[in-house]
């Protein structure tokens, strides 16, 4: 059995996590969906070919639902763009120089390329380990969260809920949409949205972000 976390268009690092949970969001499908619609109707398959020179109809097209995703989810026009021509096989990251993870019986088997790093490896640990729960022997099962914990925040901020009752759910488990380990501290906790997501929000839309 095979695990897709070796796959080029999974994300990797915390940032490309927070994006891909942004792109996959109910709401920011939705927004997508009638922003291809648009874009089919005057260049079929655009969202399929992402780089390629566009006409001006397009683009006019995808700088208006740039700008309704932009101040929706308080993120930078760049990234509400990338998110509208976001598909799965063509997604923002690259995963070439990823491992690739794979349930061989008992054993897990990992492969790299010419180009992986030790970091790249570290970066999937979280992968690894979900495998290793699903082997036989092992202990301590526990439910993981499926939405990264940046994203998390991210969608209490964009609520108008402060740093601090986030942080207060955060540590009672009851922060909606995640269900991962809970003990950081707030300042840590602020410290790791801000540096998941520099550069890719709009840092105007919050106070002291």
């Amino acid at each position: 059995m095979k695990n897709n976390a070796g796959s080029f268009s999974k994300p990797v690092t915390p940032a490309e996590h927070f994006l891909h949970d942004l792109f996959m969001d109910e709401d920011f499908v939705a927004i997508r969906d009638e922003c291809n619609k648009e874009l089919n109707k005057v260049d079929p398959g655009l969202s399929q070919l992402i780089g390629r020179g566009i006409c001006p109809q397009s683009e006019q097209i995808l700088k208006r639902y740039s700008k309704i995703i932009s101040e929706k989810f308080a993120v930078t026009d760049d990234v509400a763009r990338q998110g509208l021509l976001h598909h799965k096989y063509f997604s923002l990251w690259s995963r070439k120089r990823a491992p690739s993870v794979e349930v061989d019986g008992d054993n897990l088997l990992i492969r790299i390329s010419a180009n992986t790093r030790l970091a790249d490896i570290r970066e999937i640990w979280f992968h690894i380990h979900d495998l290793q729960k699903d082997l036989p022997g092992y202990e301590g099962r526990k439910h993981t969260s499926s939405t990264s914990l940046a994203y998390a925040i991210h969608k209490q901020l964009i609520r108008g809920v402060s740093y601090a009752d986030i942080h207060r759910d955060y540590q009672w488990d009851r922060l909606d949409g995640y269900s991962g380990s809970s003990n950081s501290q707030y300042n840590d906790f602020v410290k790791y949205y801000k540096e998941t997501v520099k550069g890719l929000i709009k840092t105007s839309s919050f106070p002291n972000t």
